[in-house]
């Protein structure tokens, strides 16, 4: 039955030669605090309007006075912009703060009089909202447990204040729209303080999560290419210690467009990292065998240049000044064994059409053993890697906005680094 599930839920299954890996392993935790939920929500607001706006069919509202009947239908709204928004993690819920929202909603117009002479008239109602205001409490939630994948953003303690708005009729019994406005302006008032404004605020969250949390299942720097990371989020959002985090599987695979299959290397007993934190606005956290997933993939293509030939490559752990990288080489007949201490380095590269990818790489570039190689080879070899890994780097989906200058790493233990880093 989990396995029905899982198939369901995922659309990439993950292939690996090494034994099989628990689902609820990761290579990656990325994590978010307050301010850096509020600065990427306003970084990304205008992406979740456009998602929803034009879209979301608003509640049908019918009115009765006197002898008229007034339906209004197939409501849309349009022209949302949303001012200022602030989330704030708490427990295990973000009390979200909209202000200054301004929108436009319009709805089909339909009267009809219950008695003679049985007057009726259709139209359209538009109705213009300024300085609009909405408070709540989101958490998530699970209808399936075993697929984390699936969620439904739950709204509670919803306060709406809504101070100004104008409506404007097209339709051919002006006079009696008129004479019923304060009717009409009164039930929208109450709509939008109420079940519409819930649907709003609950859809516009909603967009939000998916653009942090719903990208694409294989993270990839080039699309030409099958090379990708691994992405999926198989725990869902957690929100724990006012952090808002999400745990990546973080492998670096071979994934055809044409195939749900990422086949690459995995790593059975991942160690479980510190319970670590900074005030970074973005912090990620990344096991050290999610980097030698990726040199396990490079190197299944078999890679020679000028008689030297790269036979493995290993990130053996981590320093207080690095990562320790042990290569392997045979050259002409020889071995050789370097040994590397190389920083890990955050960049963000921009995916035509796509949000940002955030780029988490290491180099050969700072020699700390002997070596039978020359210095123009070693030159070399240091070219060669850089200028044919780099679709090999860890990858995250999205990093929009995510400083590239003001990046902070730390070496938890010789298995984990953390990365901190705010949104600009």
């Amino acid at each position: 039955m989990i396995l029905v599930l899982l198939k369901q839920c995922y659309v990439t299954t993950f292939a690996s030669l090494q034994p099989s890996i628990n689902k609820y392993d990761g290579y990656m935790q990325v994590m978010l605090t307050s301010e850096g939920l509020s600065k990427y929500s306003q970084k990304n607001i205008a992406i979740a309007i456009s998602e929803i706006q034009g879209t979301l069919q608003l509640p049908n509202i019918s009115l009765k006075f006197s002898v008229f009947i007034i339906d209004l239908t197939n409501g849309q709204f349009s022209d949302l912009s949303i001012g200022n928004l602030i989330m704030n993690t708490h427990e295990t819920s973000v009390l979200i703060s909209m202000n200054n929202i301004t929108m436009v909603i319009k709805f089909q117009l339909q009267i009809t009089q219950q008695t003679f002479p049985y007057i009726t008239d259709s139209g359209s109602l538009t109705i213009s909202v300024q300085d609009f205001q909405i408070f709540t409490n989101g958490r998530v939630t699970y209808p399936d447990d075993e697929c984390k994948n699936k969620y439904i953003i739950v709204t509670q303690q919803t306060k709406i204040q809504l101070n100004t708005f104008e409506l404007k009729f097209i339709a051919g019994l002006q006079i009696i729209y008129n004479a019923l406005a304060g009717i009409i302006s009164e039930e929208i008032k109450n709509q939008l303080n109420g079940e519409m404004g819930q649907q709003i605020v609950k859809t516009l969250c909603d967009q939000l999560l998916k653009l942090l949390t719903q990208q694409s299942e294989v993270s990839k720097f080039n699309y030409d290419y099958n090379i990708g990371t691994y992405q999926r989020y198989f725990d869902g959002i957690t929100i724990k210690d006012n952090m808002l985090s999400v745990w990546s599987q973080g492998y670096k695979c071979d994934h055809s467009n044409t195939d749900s299959t990422c086949f690459g290397y995995s790593q059975t007993n991942i160690s479980r990292p510190k319970t670590f934190y900074t005030n970074h606005d973005v912090q990620y956290q990344i096991e050290k065998y999610a980097f030698n997933s990726g040199f396990w993939l490079y190197l299944y293509q078999e890679r020679i240049f000028n008689g030297i030939k790269i036979e493995n490559i290993t990130l053996k752990r981590f320093f207080n000044m690095g990562a320790q990288v042990i290569v392997q080489l045979d050259v002409n007949g020889t071995k050789d064994t370097l040994e590397f201490l190389e920083p890990v380095v955050f960049t963000r590269s921009a995916i035509p059409g796509l949000v940002d990818i955030g780029r988490f790489a290491i180099r050969l570039t700072n020699l700390i053993s002997n070596t039978i190689l020359s210095q123009n080879q070693l030159a070399s070899l240091s070219q060669y890697f850089d200028n044919r890994f780099s679709l090999y780097d860890i990858s995250y989906t999205n990093a929009l906005a995510v400083s590239e200058t003001q990046v902070e790493y730390i070496y938890l233990d010789e298995n984990w680094i953390h990365i901190g880093s705010n949104i600009e």
